[in-house]
């Protein structure tokens, strides 16, 4: 279960398209700060209603990068053909979905941490 979850951060996070997708949302994060702070309306708002719609902005982007992330881990093993062969290992179904859960997890932590670095 390890070398798979291992193969799936490899391939989902630490590959080329998991730093673009980082890379993006890091820009996106920043466009939405300078948006808050440069709109006359929004800089006249509370700041807890400001970080509370930044926050929801936030939540509802990595909501969706999450659900594509995970709906490519599983097409993309079904397109390069590696599907069949990981269901022939001695992995469960329930230890592959979880193994592939837990890597969507880690990457959901590193957008976190990509926020609050921002």
């Amino acid at each position: 279960m390890m070398a798979l979850l291992h193969k799936e951060l490899l391939e989902h996070l630490l590959s080329r398209k998991g730093l673009f997708i980082l890379f993006i949302i890091s820009v996106l994060y920043s466009l939405l700060a300078f948006s808050f702070i440069s709109v006359k309306e929004l800089s006249l708002l509370a700041q807890v209603e400001v970080n509370m719609t930044f926050l929801k902005l936030m939540l509802g982007v990595n909501s969706l990068v999450l659900i594509i992330l995970g709906s490519t881990m599983i097409s993309g093993e079904k397109e390069k053909g590696t599907l069949e062969s990981l269901l022939l290992t001695p992995l469960s179904t329930l230890q592959i979905m979880i193994s592939k859960l837990i890597a969507i997890i880690l990457f959901w932590m590193v957008l976190m941490i990509l926020h609050c670095l921002i």
